[in-house]
């Protein structure tokens, strides 16, 4: 179901068609796959590897874990193991649900070129935190981010339809840009960047050690790495919005704790599992955590 107004990256002038596994859909310019499909009450996207159990969209950015789809292109090109959370739709596209790997049929015809750039900054979120994080920055200054539009920002280059694919030793990161209407149909930059930086945690705690580890072996490739301390998760992500950090420790669960109307930060990847522990004192429990109603429980330091 589609909402009546709204929505920042669509052009409700201009409707789009394709099909998702066989069926006929209609979405608007700007729409990706996901959205297309939610619009029109898909809730099913695909199907685990391994149980068969259906799968809904579960994200809205390069992060999403299930819709993962094989696309054939209005040309013919069929393209395997994109995110439906990504992908604009097209007139005339195929998209298919994929359990497990995709196929590469018929031959790619299209083109792709690469570019080598050097920056101090190189900001990776077009968000809120993103653009003030690029807009404070001195020396060359490159932003890039996954959606199809971005602001510009004065004295700053910006690369939309761009998904950072990793940072390597010496602060070099590969960069993966789609050009749709171009000459070539995408471009790798191939970038070094000089500067980064980390919000951490509480001085001492798990996430300081984690991120001076960080710090230590990214120094080694000449990138500088700035730890800066704080209260925790919400801070962290208080300090992206404002533009006080590019990267932060963040806690599963924490982000719809902060306002980010825009909706621009981004996950990058998860570090490790961490579980929930509960200490309690007095007699074992004998009902789980229905055993806690009416207590006071301390959960942390207090919202900044």
């Amino acid at each position: 179901m589609r909402l009546e107004q709204g929505g920042s990256r669509i052009d409700r002038s201009r409707t789009v068609h394709f099909t998702f596994d066989g069926r006929q859909y209609e979405g608007f310019a700007g729409d990706t796959i996901a959205s297309a499909l939610l619009a029109n009450n898909v809730r099913i996207v695909g199907h685990g590897i391994y149980t068969g159990r259906p799968r809904g969209v579960f994200t809205a950015g390069p992060e999403e874990p299930n819709a993962i789809v094989q696309v054939r292109w209005p040309n013919g090109t069929s393209e395997p193991s994109l995110r439906a959370t990504v992908v604009e739709i097209a007139d005339g596209m195929e998209a298919r649900s994929l359990r497990g790997r995709g196929r590469l049929d018929g031959e790619d015809r299209r083109r792709f070129d690469k570019k080598y750039v050097h920056v101090e900054t190189l900001v990776i979120g077009g968000g809120s935190a993103g653009r003030a994080a690029a807009s404070n920055a001195d020396g060359r200054v490159l932003l890039v981010d996954d959606g199809p539009v971005v602001e510009p920002i004065d004295g700053v280059d910006v690369l939309a339809r761009a998904t950072a694919l990793g940072i390597y030793d010496q602060g070099y990161v590969l960069v993966a840009e789609r050009r749709p209407g171009h000459r070539t149909e995408g471009r790798l930059w191939h970038i070094r960047a000089r500067r980064i930086v980390l919000a951490t945690g509480q001085a001492g705690g798990t996430y300081e050690a984690v991120g001076r580890e960080y710090q230590r072996r990214l120094g080694r490739e000449g990138l500088r790495v700035e730890l800066r301390s704080s209260a925790g998760s919400i801070e962290n992500l208080q300090r992206l919005l404002g533009g006080q950090a590019d990267v932060a420790f963040v806690q599963g669960g924490t982000y719809p704790l902060v306002s980010d109307p825009e909706g621009r930060l981004r996950g990058m990847a998860a570090l490790y599992r961490e579980p929930l522990w509960i200490f309690y004192r007095g007699q074992p429990l004998t009902d789980g955590l229905a055993s806690l109603a009416g207590r006071r429980v301390a959960i942390g330091a207090p919202k900044v």
